[in-house]
């Protein structure tokens, strides 16, 4: 399954959206070779508060209708657009999926829809769904086995639950598996599944499997760290500048990005046919702000690794991150930014970027029309900058020099140059030079003669 286009109305901050999202398979854009598109990513952009999560969960609302209609246990909590002036009379989520010939359904896009209906206060109510494929599919919705119709979803709130306290039987029973994939999108209290609870079962139940598991992990870590593939103790070890850690010993960076990787790895591992490669399973993952806890020298190749190691995942990501985001071109790239109405109320639109980011610096990035900021310095030290601009337009040589050392070296070209200092030299040390620099003086002499 592919999720090809969504379409929301009066979801919370959008009044009316269309996305169009990239996908394995679809005609790549007229690009040069030399910009790197990645046909299995759309990379969501957008300020805090202007509906990148919003846009996440209307996926996997509409791609999981019937799912979270009737089997789910979710309650939805102010989704319905609601302003000043009034609120909506019901909220209309449509995903345009692909199914694929295993999936028992193969179109090139059939949308299935969702309504919600606001109830009293915040609350609100999934109304109807739309379920437009033949019933005796309806069933592999709910299997949590089945290779189809595979869906995950990660909140930025993600983390490992102690593997102590992981009962993994017991988290299928509440509710729907499906459901539970994408349950962190929506629930702050859903852990993932620790590496050490299912790596082990694989490796006797699917030795193939196991090996590609640690491949895979291996190929989406930073260069220079790796999982070792035996326990040791209740964990298994990473090997991290020298250094094997197990798992909770872990920075948050690493154990934010391995977390939410081996739980995907988990899920594809339960789903996928025996004779068939962990590479080859086709569905939809979700990540909220992938360059959660990371260096910048990791964000430049996060996204490529992933995208790159799993090509056959739809991969939607958000982020604040300029370096992530000059990793991708822009045809990958969706802007989510708020706009102000005439009477007062602001709305949420999805657009294209207007110009090619794939490249560029972090500092290019964050003051095109993408971020929209003024400067990357300070603000307080931007507008004595800008001071010093002014005079240097208008005043002699010494207001230029002074500028053009600020914008080089920042505050400290404001510092006084301290006067060179004057060491005091002892009397009696004088007399000692000034001894040795006759001696030398007519030691030359005599030679000389």
């Amino acid at each position: 399954m592919y999720v090809r286009t969504l379409r929301i109305q009066n979801l919370r901050c959008f009044e009316r959206e269309k996305l169009e999202l990239s996908h394995p398979g679809r005609e790549r854009p007229d690009r040069a070779d030399t910009i790197r598109h990645l046909p299995n990513v759309t990379l969501l952009l957008g300020d805090n508060g202007a509906g990148k999560t919003t846009v996440l969960r209307a996926i996997a609302l509409g791609a999981l209708a019937p799912v979270m209609a009737t089997s789910s246990g979710y309650v939805p909590f102010s989704l319905v657009r609601r302003t000043k002036l009034r609120t909506a009379a019901q909220a209309k989520i449509e995903a345009g999926l692909q199914l694929e010939e295993h999936e028992g359904y193969h179109e090139e896009e059939v949308p299935q829809t969702l309504t919600l209906r606001p109830l009293s206060d915040f609350n609100d109510i999934i109304e109807e769904f739309d379920f437009p494929y033949p019933r005796n599919l309806r069933k592999r919705l709910y299997d949590e086995r089945d290779p189809g119709y595979f869906l995950l979803g990660y909140s930025a709130n993600r983390r490992v639950e102690p593997s102590r306290n992981v009962d993994e039987s017991s988290r299928y029973k509440a509710r729907s598996p499906k459901y539970l994939r994408v349950a962190g999108l929506f629930e702050e209290n859903v852990t993932l599944m620790p590496l050490s609870v299912w790596l082990p079962q694989l490796r006797r139940r699917e030795p193939t499997h196991f090996r590609e598991v640690i491949e895979l992990i291996n190929g989406m870590l930073p260069e220079g760290a790796r999982l070792l593939a035996k326990l040791q103790g209740d964990e298994y070890l990473f090997r991290i500048g020298g250094s094997d850690l197990p798992f909770p010993a872990l920075s948050d960076g690493y154990r934010a990005h391995v977390g939410w990787i081996s739980d995907m790895l988990y899920h594809l591992s339960r789903s996928c046919p025996p004779r068939r490669k962990l590479v080859d399973m086709r569905g939809v993952v979700l990540v909220d702000e992938i360059d959660l806890h990371f260096h910048p020298q990791w964000q430049r190749q996060v996204v490529p690794k992933i995208a790159q190691a799993l090509p056959n995942l739809q991969f939607v990501f958000t982020t604040h991150s300029p370096i992530v985001t000059g990793t991708l071109s822009s045809a990958n790239v969706r802007l989510v930014r708020e706009r102000l109405g005439k009477n007062g109320i602001s709305r949420s639109v999805i657009e294209s970027p207007d110009e090619e980011m794939y490249g560029f610096s972090a500092d290019q990035i964050l003051t095109s029309n993408t971020f929209g900021l003024d400067s990357t310095r300070d603000s307080d030290f931007f507008g004595r900058l800008q001071s010093a601009a002014r005079e240097a337009r208008t005043g002699g040589p010494e207001a230029a020099i002074r500028y053009m050392r600020m914008v080089s070296a920042g505050a400290a070209a404001e510092e006084p140059t301290p006067p060179p200092s004057r060491r005091k030299v002892s009397p009696l040390r004088n007399k000692r030079t000034a001894a040795r620099a006759a001696s030398l003086s007519r030691k030359g002499t005599r030679k000389r003669s």
